[in-house]
């Protein structure tokens, strides 16, 4: 009788708690989300700026609140979205703002980058993210000395088809690698030129950096790497506008091929592996069509509401919340960086 009665009496407080719980549950779930994390802009003249403003617009977990940019015919694009224009001293010395996008010109990624960085803002950087190693590797430093998050804008990093790729790679799906083959071309008016012209690298350096990410990604860094960089367009300028790099493995090699002289590009962009059990090949690349043949046996998969931007930001945003890493090391950035710059010729 007694055991009896203890039973019931802890039954009865397991069945206490078990309501207690269920009442207070609702109140858990309904508790109050996470301010949103305050972003600034650092320039907006990179040809993804307005594009991530506007998705940064739409993503309630930041607070878009101002850019910097000197050009005002650049900035109109953004104060028309109700964006503040603030000088950057006062974006790098508001102690509220807790990241920092740099958007600017290519030629002023290097400096804002450290500008931000050492302002104790997480950082987002589009590509290529300097124009030497010796940015890279302050870069580096800085955000792991102050346990800054450092955000490369390779937007291919995010798209499902590109990390299909890599996965199915990684896995063994198509055996032993021999050969990467990728191309991204584009078509850039004689207005547009000069800003690249500037590097020694061109195309290369700019557009070619993307396929030069993955390929590090899937391969590591190379032994070797031998470009070509040609000036083929009748334009007033030197811009390297038809540009090949090939990496070289222990038994493989990667060819990389970009130019801007390719009017309607995007449909012929590319990624290619090639092994001993078959291929793999997304193309075009934007949205993505991915085809893995085996031996003739071929499957398709498309991915068709792959948008640019909006995952980057999902991450960036989870990972200064302390819920997720980086897909990329920064040790890998080191090595993205260096391969780049070999690709183009500027080390």
């Amino acid at each position: 009788m007694g055991i009896g009665n203890d039973m019931l009496s802890r039954s009865n407080v397991t069945t206490r708690r078990t309501i207690l719980a269920a009442t207070l549950a609702p109140a858990i779930l309904r508790a109050a989300p996470a301010p949103p994390i305050r972003i600034a802009f650092l320039g907006g003249a990179h040809p993804h700026g307005l594009g991530k403003a506007q998705v940064l617009l739409k993503n309630a977990s930041f607070q878009l609140t101002g850019i910097y940019e000197p050009d005002p015919a650049v900035l109109a694009r953004f104060t028309r979205l109700g964006i503040v224009s603030r000088t950057k001293e006062a974006i790098l010395g508001d102690s509220t703002i807790q990241a920092i996008a740099v958007e600017s010109h290519v030629r002023d990624h290097q400096t804002l980058t450290i500008d931000a960085l050492r302002a104790g803002k997480h950082t987002h950087v589009d590509k290529p993210p300097s124009h030497d190693m010796a940015g890279i590797r302050t870069m580096v430093e800085l955000a792991r000395a102050k346990k800054l998050i450092l955000q490369q804008g390779y937007m291919w990093r995010y798209h499902p088809g590109m990390n299909a790729v890599i996965n199915a790679v990684k896995d063994g799906v198509i055996g032993d690698v021999f050969l990467v083959r990728g191309i991204i071309n584009t078509y850039i008016e004689a207005a547009d030129r000069q800003e690249l012209a500037r590097f020694a690298g061109g195309e290369m350096f700019e557009l070619g950096a993307h396929l030069v990410d993955a390929t590090v990604r899937l391969m590591g860094a190379p032994s070797k790497v031998d470009s070509i960089l040609r000036k083929d367009g009748d334009f007033p300028d030197e811009l390297k506008d038809n540009t090949l790099a090939v990496l070289h493995y222990k038994k493989a090699m990667a060819i990389i091929q970009t130019a801007a002289l390719q009017r309607g590009a995007s449909a012929y962009r590319m990624f290619e592996v090639q092994g001993s059990k078959g291929t793999i090949t997304l193309q075009p690349i934007e949205p993505g069509v991915l085809r893995v043949n085996l031996g003739g046996n071929v499957t398709t998969t498309k991915y068709e509401a792959y948008k640019r931007y909006i995952d980057d930001f999902i991450n960036l945003a989870e990972v200064i919340e302390g819920r997720a890493n980086l897909p990329v090391p920064l040790e890998t950035e080191l090595l993205v960086e260096e391969t780049l710059l070999r690709a183009s010729s500027m080390i």
